[in-house]
C-alpha cells in the first residue's frame, strides 16, 4: 500500500477577482507538476472575465511516481465591477463660471482630469478644446471601474481697450478708442453700460463725443464673449487762446 501524495492547494490573489479583469495566474499549489481545472481555468490561469461573479471550486490534482493520485480545492470569488458612467457636460467658454460635477454614477466615485478640483470644474483652468474627465469609483469588495467624456472649451475673446483710461475729451471734439481685431469676433460698445455701437464684425473704433464710462464688448466662437474693463473719457474746456 503506498501513501497518496499529500497536496495542498490555497491560492490568495493579490487583488479581489473582478469581472471583466484579465487572468491570473494560479499559485499556491503543491508539490509542483500537478494540474488545474474547474471554471474558467486554462493550463495554469483563471479567467474572471469568463467566469462571471460568483464562487468558484478550482481543483488540483497530482499524481506521484507510485501513480497515486490525490488533489485538493481552492475556492476563488469573483466580484462583480461596478457599472460606471459619466453625463457629459459643455461645452463652456474659457471664462465660464465654475460648474459642479454631477453625470458619474453609482455615487461616491472621484473626478479627474484638466479643470477639475474635487466636484468642481473650473473651465478657465482647463485646455481649450477637448478635455478628457474621468470618474473613477471602487466598491466595498475592492473592485474597481471608470468612465470618461470629453468636455470642449471654446476660447473666450480678447476685449481691451486700448486707449488710456482718464482721456481727456475736449470741447467740440471728439477722441477715438479702439481694441486690436480678431478673426471671427464682433464688437459693440457700451457707454456707461448703455450700447451705442451695435454688435458687428470690424467695429473695433469708436468716436467719443460724450463723456462717459465706455466698455467694449467682444463675442467669438460658439457666442463666448468678454466685456472689457471700464476706459473712462473726462470733459475738458478748450479754452480761448
Amino acid at each position: 500500500m503506498n501513501p497518496l501524495p499529500v497536496v495542498n492547494f490555497n491560492f490568495t490573489p493579490a487583488s479581489p477577482l473582478c469581472t471583466g479583469a484579465p487572468e491570473v495566474t494560479l499559485t499556491g499549489a503543491t508539490p509542483a507538476g500537478g494540474t488545474f481545472s474547474g471554471t474558467a481555468v486554462s493550463g495554469s490561469t483563471f479567467n474572471p472575465s469568463t467566469a462571471g461573479a460568483g464562487n468558484f471550486d478550482i481543483t488540483y490534482s497530482f499524481i506521484d511516481n507510485n501513480g497515486c493520485t490525490n488533489s485538493d480545492i481552492s475556492t476563488l470569488s469573483v466580484f462583480s465591477a461596478p457599472n460606471v458612467s459619466l453625463t457629459g457636460l459643455g461645452p463652456f467658454c474659457s471664462n465660464a463660471s465654475p460648474v459642479k460635477l454631477t453625470g458619474g454614477l453609482p455615487a461616491g466615485g472621484i473626478y479627474s482630469g484638466p479643470g477639475v478640483s474635487g466636484t468642481t470644474f473650473n473651465p478657465s483652468n482647463a485646455n481649450t478644446g477637448n478635455n478628457v474627465i474621468t470618474y473613477s469609483i471602487t466598491t466595498s469588495n475592492g473592485c474597481s471601474g471608470s468612465a470618461t467624456t470629453n468636455i470642449v472649451i471654446n476660447p473666450a475673446p480678447l476685449a481691451t481697450i486700448l486707449t488710456p483710461n482718464g482721456t481727456v475729451l475736449c470741447s467740440g471734439n471728439s477722441v477715438g478708442i479702439s481694441v486690436n481685431n480678431q478673426n471671427g469676433v464682433s464688437y459693440e460698445w457700451l457707454r456707461n453700460g448703455v450700447v451705442v455701437s451695435a454688435l458687428a464684425s470690424n467695429n473695433t473704433t469708436f468716436s467719443v463725443s460724450q463723456a462717459g464710462n465706455y466698455t467694449v464688448r467682444a463675442v467669438g466662437i460658439a457666442g463666448c464673449e468678454t466685456l472689457s474693463s471700464v476706459v473712462s473719457s473726462i470733459s475738458g474746456q478748450t479754452p480761448t487762446a
